[in-house]
């Protein structure tokens, strides 16, 4: 059986939304890039190594107005990125697959992606 690749649905958000992802809850804190109800893909300047693996990221708005915690996960992908070539930071892309969530996570989520 072939095994099946988690894909992203291309749900965009616009740059004024400002929403963020926190890893591990840690300072590494990286721009939401898509998002749908199975994951989300989003840049970060990686701090030492890139992360091995992910168990948990928090998604929050800059402005206050949301914040969604300890959301379980898994690594999908990470990759370097180039962002544009005045920029010499090592950004990075990761992509995470959601794990079973709370109901109220869930409920969260749901009421976030339909903003």
């Amino acid at each position: 059986m072939k095994k099946q690749v988690y894909r992203i649905k291309r749900f965009r958000f616009n740059a004024k939304k400002g929403a963020f992802v926190a890893l591990n809850s840690s300072t590494t804190i990286g721009q939401i890039e898509y998002i749908d109800r199975k994951g989300l893909s989003f840049w970060y300047i990686p701090r030492g190594e890139p992360p091995e693996d992910s168990t948990r990221i928090d998604i929050f708005v800059n402005d206050e107005t949301f914040y969604l915690k300890c959301v379980p996960c898994k690594i999908v992908s990470d990759s370097p990125v180039k962002m544009d070539s005045s920029n010499d930071l090592p950004w990075r892309r990761q992509t995470v697959e959601f794990g079973k969530m709370k109901p109220a996570q869930q409920s969260v989520l749901k009421s976030f992606l339909e903003m």
